[in-house]
């Protein structure tokens, strides 16, 4: 059941499953979509685990606070949860954006999140001219099936969109999202530098990377899992930019090896 945190700019949806009195994993999403594409992965968990997903401002169900937005609100949003749900130590796995998200909340309270998973991400994605073009056209336009398709055919593979039942809600949910919530995290992710953050991280980390992301490629994963002191890297093969999404059994394999369990 989805429920709601009240925080001083509004709402931040979240849910609490699994087992309540297990150890927590907490689940950060990508930008432009929410805590939904964590659901596969979710459902894979063994019985020992608490699964916290919340909903970034200005995505799914949290309430969207006026602009401008940095990297380290996400991270305090992330973090206000956790105290709030009197979690005291805990995984945080973060995909993309959400696994930027997940690295500056772990270099603030390293004392909260003692393991890292860190999905398809770097310490910087694109570049700040990239993200100021993205975040015009959105405002100008707003989201349309053609701008939408475009997106996914940068996040997936083509067989996936080819194939997969998955292809027609997540347009949906796109074509659905908050068009200034998406220039909010376009503002944050264009100013977001985490170069002098990772390699000073604590929690023990897992770094996941996909053969066939156009986002991070291999070689940024593997720069990244380089600088994090504490840090392994696996790869999934024949999965994109989101492999919660599209290679969700391996994805969930190896995190919960990570995790000891699997």
């Amino acid at each position: 059941m989805e429920r709601r945190f009240r925080l001083e700019w509004g709402n931040l949806a979240y849910r609490d499953t699994g087992n309540i009195t297990g150890a927590p994993v907490v689940f950060v999403h990508a930008m432009s979509f929410d805590q939904e594409i964590w659901q596969d992965v979710m459902s894979l968990s063994p019985d020992e685990y608490r699964l916290v997903s919340l909903d970034l401002r200005g995505h799914g169900q949290s309430d969207t606070p006026p602009l401008p937005y940095q990297l380290e609100d996400y991270a305090a949003d992330v973090i206000r949860l956790l105290e709030y749900l009197q979690i005291r130590s805990c995984c945080l796995v973060g995909v993309s954006f959400g696994g930027m998200v997940a690295q500056a909340a772990a270099s603030l309270r390293p004392d909260l999140i003692v393991r890292l998973v860190l999905s398809n991400t770097a310490t910087k994605i694109g570049n700040f001219n990239d993200w100021m073009v993205a975040a015009d056209e959105a405002r100008d336009f707003g989201f349309t099936p053609e701008n939408t398709m475009s997106g996914l055919e940068r996040l997936f593979s083509e067989e996936f969109l080819a194939s997969s039942p998955l292809v027609e809600p997540l347009v949906q949910r796109r074509m659905d999202r908050c068009v200034e919530g998406y220039i909010g995290c376009c503002h944050a992710i264009a100013h977001a530098d985490l170069s002098d953050v990772s390699n000073k991280l604590i929690p023990s980390t897992l770094v996941i990377g996909s053969d066939q992301d156009n986002i991070t490629p291999p070689d940024v994963v593997e720069r990244l899992a380089a600088t994090i002191p504490n840090s392994s890297l696996a790869s999934i093969s024949g999965a994109g930019h989101l492999p919660c999404v599209d290679a969700p059994d391996t994805f969930a394999e190896l995190m919960f090896g990570f995790l000891g369990i699997r």
